[in-house]
């Protein structure tokens, strides 16, 4: 089984964008009418997103209280080098990046939110030994 997230987006021009030159996601494809697309597939790696302008499931409970449902994006880079050089490339291009972290079931992080508020948090796992899993 394969998973693709897809995100209800704001402004979807202005999200490929951030995707592609925020982060070098490719655009694989898009839909729409005209020049004005309403879905688009982006992709880096094995990281796969799709993104949709105006179809935006209903928020309900404590969802509510969460920028767009509380969901967040997990990324993996390849390697603590990666991990910082990313860090770094997004810093220098003026992304309000977090300081990079070492949490306590040892990953070392940062994260970013997106155009629309989705948190995503890029990772990578430092000491095995207080990874719960």
């Amino acid at each position: 089984m394969h998973l693709r997230t897809m995100l209800s987006v704001r402004d979807l021009p202005g999200s490929i964008r951030f995707y592609r030159s925020a982060l070098g996601f490719e655009l694989v494809e898009s839909l729409g009418k005209g020049e004005k697309p309403t879905w688009a597939y982006v992709k880096k790696g094995t990281a796969e997103l799709m993104l949709t302008e105006g179809s935006r499931p209903p928020l309900r409970g404590s969802e509510s209280s969460f920028p767009n449902g509380g969901i967040f994006l997990y990324f993996y880079p390849a390697s603590l080098a990666e991990l910082e050089q990313l860090h770094a490339d997004l810093s220098s291009k003026g992304e309000a990046v977090s300081a990079l972290e070492t949490t306590d079931y040892g990953h070392r992080l940062f994260t970013l939110r997106d155009p629309d508020g989705y948190v995503l948090s890029f990772g990578v796992l430092i000491s095995p030994d207080l990874w719960p899993g």
